[in-house]
Parts: structure tokens; C-alpha cells; sequence
């Protein structure tokens, strides 16, 4: 895992799960939807100590102090690290507490990733669907019907991020 503190420094620890709930006070259910082998619908679990975070690329474990996420390989991820950091560090006097400041930077990081994907959609969706009007063709129109499932599967994806 990597785990943040309030001062923005970062650093790699080997947290097992008892240890996990002896900082964080978490129970076994609200941890394993932080498990990166099971599937979990996007969600933000606010309890009476930390705020459990399963947001796309963003799956961790917010308390008053640290942050603790599970370690990926994924670019965002990284890019996030760096935003936290930068907004720990550099923070202007804010008036919001530790969390809420994580918590924001958490949910800004899935809106950026989301934001991504839609670019790389729309730049597939466009010249296929010109292709499909200038030439009605099987090859064409199965383009345009793969990029509609994905969109179709991504709307989803956004629709649960969003009714958090």
C-alpha cells in the first residue's frame, strides 16, 4: 500500500489486514471492496473513523491523518499520488480538514480519468460514424456498433460514479 500522510509525504508500507483495522477500525466487509480481485460498483463509504474510497482508478482508505491506497500500475494512479502530494504541500490556509481535502483530490482523480476516457471515445466514435454515413458497409457499421457498447458500458460506469 501507499500510504500519504497530512504532510504530504509518501511511502511504501506492507499493511496486512489486521493492521488495517487496527489503524483504521474497519471492518472486514468494507475492506474487501477495496480488494482489486473482486468486482465492486464505484462507491464512497463514509464510517465513524475513515472514509473508504473505491472510485476507478482510486481505492484506499482516508483517516484524519494518512491516506492508504492500494498500490496500481495504472498512469492516473500515479498522476494522483502526485496531485495529493502537491495539494498537501502546497496548501493554501484551507478551512477543510485533512479528509475532506484527500477526499476531494480522490474524486477530482476519477473525474479527470473519466474525462479521458471519453476523449479516446469520442476520437474513435466521430470518424467511425463519418465513415458510416460517406459508406454504408458491414465492416463500418460493426465499428460503430463496438464503440456504441463501449460507450454504452462507460455510461454505466459514469452513471455510478455520478449517483455517488
Amino acid at each position: 500500500m501507499v500510504v500519504s500522510s497530512e504532510t504530504g509525504e509518501a511511502r511504501l508500507d506492507d499493511v496486512g489486514k489486521h493492521s488495517i483495522t487496527r489503524r483504521t477500525g474497519l471492518p472486514a466487509r468494507d475492506r474487501r471492496v477495496l480488494d482489486p480481485m473482486l468486482s465492486h460498483p464505484s462507491s464512497i463509504l463514509g464510517r465513524q473513523r475513515p472514509i473508504v474510497v473505491n472510485l476507478e482508478h482510486v481505492k484506499g482508505i482516508i483517516t484524519a491523518t494518512e491516506v492508504l491506497m492500494i498500490n496500481s500500475s495504472n498512469p492516473f494512479f500515479l498522476r494522483f499520488l502526485q496531485d495529493l502530494h502537491t495539494r498537501l504541500i502546497h496548501q493554501t490556509p484551507s478551512p477543510l480538514p485533512f479528509e475532506f481535502r484527500a477526499l476531494e483530490t480522490c474524486i477530482e482523480s476519477a473525474c479527470r480519468y473519466l474525462e479521458s476516457e471519453t476523449s479516446t471515445l469520442e476520437e474513435e466514435a466521430y470518424p467511425a460514424l463519418d465513415a458510416l454515413a460517406s459508406q454504408l458497409s458491414t465492416l463500418n457499421l460493426e465499428r460503430v456498433i463496438h464503440i456504441k457498447s463501449r460507450l454504452v458500458a462507460f455510461s454505466g460506469r459514469v452513471q455510478k460514479v455520478y449517483i455517488i
